[in-house]
């Protein structure tokens, strides 16, 4: 597969990020036409800010090369419940180009400082209907999450308020890629939500796990080393083959 010619700030970027993912950005875009690859655009978003929001006309897609971003909705009763977290490489807004939909499914946030790959939609999407090998790997990211997300639904009602708690870690340690360790920002009001707990069981939760020695606080953040990942990968699958036999 030949190397696409990108940007030169966008070269610059890859560079920067894990190899993994900078493989996966190029393979993904190794037979991309040079019209597609001109008009990409770098973009760096400070933590907090709006990516898209649902039901707005869709004028770009975005690959995420570093940072994480949160899925929110905001319609249940005012509230905002965050039910989705994205890391690199993620493509956002492409799933509705596979749909034909003109405008965003999901509001978007950035959690800290993300540096992205904006392509204009009409382009990406000419690209898309016209290649097999994108198509069949946007079908199979789909597929892939989907099946993820219904899953996640159905673990996390079969665990308690600390389990859920240690399961919702795994998966933004999980979203960032792999590492010596991890540094998340921590939102116990939105940790309730996604957990469906209260504030006050939240913070009961992580006191547990710090005296466990599966975190450990740093400021307003939590540090997980592999090592803890590691141990709490160990501690959930031991109570989910439990659960399934």
């Amino acid at each position: 597969m030949k190397q696409p010619n990108f940007p030169k700030e966008i070269e610059q970027a890859i560079r920067k990020i894990p190899e993994a993912h900078g493989e996966y950005f190029r393979n993904y875009f190794g037979d991309a036409p040079d019209e597609l690859l001109g008009a990409m655009c770098l973009e760096i978003r400070k933590a907090g800010r709006l990516l898209t929001e649902e039901n707005e006309p869709i004028e770009k897609v975005y690959f995420l090369l570093e940072g994480e971003v949160k899925a929110v909705d905001f319609r249940v009763k005012g509230a905002a419940y965050e039910f989705a977290h994205f890391g690199p490489v993620t493509g956002l807004g492409t799933m509705e180009c596979l749909f034909d939909l003109k405008n965003y499914m999901t509001t978007l946030l950035t959690m800290d400082s993300c540096t992205l790959v904006s392509i204009p939609r009409a382009v990406f999407e000419g690209w898309v209907k016209n290649s097999a090998p994108v198509l069949l790997k946007e079908t199979k990211s789909m597929q892939q999450y989907l099946l993820d997300y219904t899953r996640e639904s159905r673990v996390v009602m079969m665990l308690n308020g600390t389990e859920r708690l240690i399961y919702l870690l795994m998966k933004r340690c999980e979203g960032m890629g792999s590492r010596e360790e991890y540094l998340l920002a921590v939102n116990r009001q939105e940790l309730a939500e996604q957990s469906g707990s209260s504030v006050k069981t939240v913070n009961r939760s992580m006191k547990k796990l710090e005296e466990s020695d599966f975190v450990l606080r740093v400021g307003h953040k939590v540090k997980i080393t592999q090592k803890q990942y590691a141990a709490m990968r160990a501690h959930l699958d031991a109570i989910l083959n439990n659960t399934a036999k």
